[in-house]
């Protein structure tokens, strides 16, 4: 059971808003710091602070687009083979590497995002050969955004679904799932609607939703409002599984109290019965 209280979720969190370097290196730090959680539990918690961040730390640093190319050139200018420069100068603003690398070729070639989001799939078409170096390092380092991290953030979406779908079927539970709803014509569809009676703690559940990441009050309040009242209401009580553990806060959700039940794991047989 990875449940953390609030304390503890917000002594994490300050640890990372104070770590002054790279996701990489701080999550090291938080490996050695809370061996009890898992890997998955503690790069989810930091992959949701940067994303809390991400949006003003953007606007910030793509106003002063210019400097930083500038900033960039004289580093090399001093040390002309050097490949880490752009992950140096991403540690000094805790910043990913990945989107710096994005705002330089930007600025540097003068294109748009599109143009260099394409660069940066396939950067050995970067004629730049120190700036190629660089952005290659960049991607291959940064732990939360680029193609590495998005893939991971897919697979194991999808690595849980199939395990919970693995678990009603190993247990006999008849079930729907969402592209079986989908098929039927239902706009709202959790990830298996259960077909056979089943109950939890005493209270039939009718849905089981499947959450592959930490859950924290800014992302649950809109898994909420976008999916579990709407299940609810559609279909009754459900359960919301969050693979990665959850905060404590998220307990005391209000709406999602009388007709929502969150876990961190599917329940056991004492909890868990099909009738």
């Amino acid at each position: 059971m990875i449940i953390l209280s609030s304390e503890l979720y917000r002594e994490v969190l300050q640890r990372i808003k104070n770590f002054p370097g790279l996701s990489i290196e701080c999550l090291h730090l938080l490996h050695q710091t809370y061996p009890q959680f898992s890997p998955r539990t503690i790069w989810s918690i930091l992959s949701w602070e940067h994303k809390e961040r991400l949006p003003e730390d953007y606007s910030k640093i793509q106003q002063n687009s210019p400097e930083l190319l500038q900033d960039y050139e004289r580093r090399i200018e001093k040390d002309p083979t050097c490949e880490f420069t752009v992950l140096v100068m991403a540690a000094e603003r805790r910043y990913s590497p990945f989107i710096l690398s994005r705002i330089l070729l930007k600025e540097k070639l003068k294109t748009n995002e599109y143009k260099a989001n394409k660069l940066l799939f396939h950067p050995h078409r970067i004629h730049d050969e120190v700036l190629r170096r660089n952005v290659e390092q960049c991607i291959e380092l940064d732990i939360l955004e680029g193609p590495v991290p998005d893939a991971y953030r897919d697979k194991i979406g999808v690595f849980f679904e199939n395990m919970l779908y693995s678990i009603l079927s190993s247990a006999g539970i008849s079930f729907d799932t969402q592209l079986d709803l989908q098929k039927k014509g239902y706009r709202k569809t959790p990830d298996a609607r259960l077909l056979s009676r089943c109950f939890y703690r005493g209270r039939r559940i009718h849905w089981i939703e499947s959450k592959a990441f930490f859950g924290n009050t800014f992302n649950h309040g809109k898994v909420v409002q976008r999916q579990l009242t709407p299940y609810s209401e559609e279909f009754g009580a459900g359960i919301v599984i969050y693979w990665m553990g959850f905060v404590t806060d998220i307990l005391e959700d209000v709406p999602s109290k009388e007709n929502v039940f969150i876990r961190c794991d599917f329940p056991s047989p004492q909890e868990f019965s099909v009738l």
